[in-house]
């Protein structure tokens, strides 16, 4: 028989009228009880419902199963790797701490809270260090650009719109800095060029004689990142 009762904790509310649980990756197990209800009567409830938690706290640790906190993050582009430091821990707040120098990362807190900490470290250093790339090119090959951000992007690596706004996924930090060039080369040749037509890709080959392979590579490298970017 498994250890029982699992770790809770009681929530008096104004608004309930009656005992109900929760359950959750943040908050762990909670029984929710009217203000005037007694805290034995909030154990007697929930074990009355020893199925029903058993069942979702098992769904809960599947779902929490797939989902993998990484060891380490190599920042291709920059060559940067950081070590992650992971302690997982139900019902309390999800934290993360960073530490330039040694280049760690804390991570504390259940999974599906800290994966999302961990998307937003890697959209705020690649917001750093792409929009650097990007100046340094656009510079470079004399191509200027109106506006340009980063964003966590699920289908499209970078954009460029008619006014000359760039922007760039954030998972382009993940990769080589051969292909992360030449898709900012490719999104600033947009703003001369709109369309994907032979004028387009002329001036591209320009700039990048070889991008017919980096190209190639772009198709497939996106299955090689890591489960917890997607």
């Amino acid at each position: 028989m498994p250890d029982w009762p699992p770790p809770y904790t009681i929530k008096k509310s104004l608004n309930s009228k009656r005992i109900s649980l929760r359950i959750s990756s943040s908050k762990g197990l909670v029984i929710v009880i009217p203000k005037r209800e007694s805290q034995k009567r909030a154990i007697e409830f929930l074990n009355s419902k020893f199925n029903w938690v058993q069942k979702h706290l098992h769904l809960l640790q599947s779902k929490n199963n797939l989902i993998t906190v990484p060891e380490t993050v190599f920042l291709c582009s920059i060559n940067e790797t950081w070590t992650i430091d992971y302690s997982p821990e139900m019902g309390c707040r999800a934290i993360i701490g960073c530490d330039e120098q040694q280049k760690r990362i804390r991570l504390k807190g259940p999974i599906e809270a800290t994966i999302p900490l961990l998307k937003k470290w890697l959209r705020t250093k690649a917001t750093r260090h792409l929009l650097s790339m990007l100046e340094e090119c656009s510079q470079k090959i004399g191509l200027p650009y109106n506006l340009a951000k980063v964003r966590y992007q699920t289908s499209r690596w970078g954009s460029c719109s008619k006014a000359k706004n760039i922007s760039l996924n954030c998972k382009l930090l993940l990769l080589p800095f051969e292909i992360t060039r030449y898709v900012i080369v490719h999104e600033l040749v947009h703003t001369i060029v709109f369309d994907h037509s032979a004028l387009f890709w002329k001036e591209v080959a320009r700039i990048i004689p070889d991008y017919k392979a980096l190209r190639q590579q772009l198709k497939t490298i996106e299955q090689q990142l890591p489960n917890w970017v997607y």
